[in-house]
């Protein structure tokens, strides 16, 4: 058996990086954060130490540990520097950094063991230490920014004093440096507007940065605060990829935003929208039939998730270069009409559509046959179909399947012989973070993790796979 010390290195750091989620896991007291695992096995022993490192590709990603009320201006220091030892170990590799939420906000005691189903209760701090987390996150956003050159992807979460130390490192940058801007060589960009006190000046200056990056090609903004009132202040228009949220109830994503959104994003390839989960559907009225729809021939994924009416947001555009579809909530809560809708759009845009999946409680499995059935969708290889009637028989693990009730819907129900389809079932975590088994429909291949239970062939109900076709 070859001894381990004469496996060859870029083996030994494969076995190296396997080992690091186990004891990561075991070892959390020990670390800044949890991510930051490599850490772990500068404690096991001197060889593994020697590994870790020499192996470099294991410190290019980053997590800035959160403040906490106990912690000490030495303490403070101490986490400074091992970040910045960790930045160099990594020498000239780029760097994956998360810059996250600049405190661990202290909660009121009349909150404490309840549950919330969006962002965090208020939240009371004790005297200094929120300027003391302000701080701290300011300096660790320094020691970030001495490695600027190696970014490839950066995550951060901006309060109000964060953002205002931002832009003031990018200032001191520009004056200093010849390179174009901070974070010149940055490729992803995820940041989140926390609360609700920018002025207007500190996050038109920080869309100016943005702006100037002349590498990114994936923009990931989530406005928690409902800050942004004009859309047009962010450059969306510079990037492949972008991602918007706005999550917290009241506050969510119209389909006159999600229109104005798209617009925007004129260059991308791939668009993600997600809105808040307990909005109020505006479901379409009979005003369809636009004029005039803005053509977007680059855009090759959509994906909507709770913005209210998104064949609104459909009949707006388009889109011929489309290739996946995805919508969740809204799809279908005024009957027949936005299934209408949604045939005109496949039919004006002649899309190559490969991928379409539907999750929609107001669904009726009529409505589901209808778009199984559009000769549009014939060619589409992958079609996921979430609805009431579907969803009415998700079950616990525990439960029994009553596939014999759903057999006989289904039966007695299509209206066409022509029909063809699966019904299987996929294990899901819900909203309370319990593992359920969830009933699906559509046309796919099926993954190790999805189950077969029947398919609809010719008029005919078939329980072999294989016999099915």
């Amino acid at each position: 058996m070859t001894h381990i010390n004469d496996l060859p290195f870029e083996l030994l750091s494969r076995i190296f990086r396997k080992c690091l989620n186990v004891a990561g896991n075991k070892l959390p007291h020990l670390l800044p954060s949890n991510r930051n695992q490599p850490f772990t096995f500068l404690l096991v022993c001197k060889y593994w130490k020697h590994t870790a490192l020499e192996c470099r590709c294991l410190w290019t990603s980053v997590r800035i540990p959160n403040f906490t009320a106990n912690l000490t201006e030495d303490d403070a220091d101490t986490r400074r520097d091992f970040i910045v030892k960790w930045l160099s170990r990594a020498e000239h590799l780029p760097l994956q950094v998360r810059h996250t939420e600049p405190a661990i906000r202290f909660i009121d005691p009349q909150f404490q063991g309840k549950r919330f189903w969006r962002r965090p209760p208020p939240v009371f701090l004790e005297v200094g230490s929120y300027d003391r987390a302000q701080y701290y996150a300011a300096q660790m956003l320094e020691a970030l920014s001495y490695h600027e050159s190696r970014w490839r992807s950066l995550e951060i979460v901006f309060d109000s004093y964060l953002l205002q130390a931002f832009n003031h490192i990018c200032k001191t940058y520009k004056s200093s440096r010849r390179t174009p801007c901070l974070g010149f060589q940055l490729r992803t960009l995820k940041f989140t507007l926390y609360d609700q006190f920018y002025s207007t000046v500190d996050f038109l200056t920080t869309s100016q940065w943005i702006a100037q990056l002349p590498a990114l090609e994936k923009l990931d903004f989530e406005d928690k605060s409902n800050f942004i009132a004009d859309f047009k202040v962010v450059p969306f228009s510079h990037f492949k990829a972008v991602k918007f949220a706005r999550q917290t109830f009241p506050n969510h994503l119209t389909s006159e935003d999600a229109v104005q959104l798209i617009s925007l994003s004129s260059s991308a390839t791939d668009i993600v929208l997600v809105g808040c989960q307990l909005l109020q559907i505006d479901y379409p009225s009979n005003d369809s039939g636009l004029e005039k729809r803005n053509i977007l021939p680059r855009l090759q994924r959509l994906t909507l998730t709770y913005v209210d009416s998104p064949v609104k947001v459909l009949d707006s555009f388009t889109l011929c270069a489309l290739e996946s579809l995805e919508l969740t909530s809204g799809f279908s809560g005024c009957g027949n009409e936005a299934i209408n809708i949604f045939q005109e759009f496949l039919s004006r845009c002649r899309c190559p559509l490969k991928r379409l999946i539907i999750q929609d409680k107001n669904m009726t499995l009529q409505q589901a046959f209808r778009i199984l059935g559009f000769p549009e969708l014939a060619n589409v290889a992958e079609i996921v179909l979430v609805f009431a009637d579907i969803s009415l028989l998700s079950l616990s693990d525990e439960a029994q399947e009553p596939l014999y009730p759903l057999i006989y819907l289904i039966s007695n129900g299509a209206p066409s012989a022509n029909l063809n389809f699966l019904v299987w079932t996929q294990k899901v975590c819900n909203a309370q973070g319990s593992l359920v088994t969830e009933y699906r429909m559509g046309r796919k291949y099926l993954q190790d993790n999805e189950t077969f239970h029947f398919a609809f062939r010719n008029g005919k109900v078939h329980c072999n796979l294989e016999l099915s076709g």
